[in-house]
């Protein structure tokens, strides 16, 4: 008996290990906001890694996109929360590594990863709303 309980403790802590390392970047979304991201609004945060001469681009650049599913869709129905990574160690760690945008879904909230780099107001747009469709 002892040994099957050793067998099923092996293997419950490496199936909590892999999947918290799989799943890290959910983490570290929900701890966004003690993070050193700068808090612009409500739920957007950008990366300390970005000038501030980039940040009224990328507001720009997120408003528009924000029209246009306005206008596409109408009313927003939620309101994920927006990170705009600026450099390739914090888009790893905040599960977009090499895409230029990202939407994730958790139990508590949604939330939508974005390359700095990403000035396509088409793609931010429906990155967006894959966190906003209901």
């Amino acid at each position: 008996m002892k040994k099957l309980a050793k067998i099923v403790t092996g293997i419950a802590i490496f199936v909590f290990a892999g999947t918290a390392f799989a799943y890290s970047h959910v983490f570290w979304l929900s701890t966004i906001e003690y993070s050193d991201f700068n808090n612009i609004s409500k739920n957007l945060y950008i990366d300390p890694a970005l000038e501030e001469s980039e940040y009224k681009a990328i507001l720009d650049l997120l408003n528009e996109s924000k029209e246009r599913i306005r206008n596409k869709y109408g009313s927003f129905t939620t309101f994920p929360i927006i990170v705009i990574t600026g450099s390739t160690k914090n888009a790893r760690k905040y599960g977009l590594g090499n895409f230029p945008g990202k939407a994730f879904a958790a139990p508590w909230e949604q939330y939508v990863v974005v390359n700095s780099q990403s000035h396509d107001v088409n793609l931010l747009a429906q990155t967006h709303t894959e966190g906003v469709r209901s």
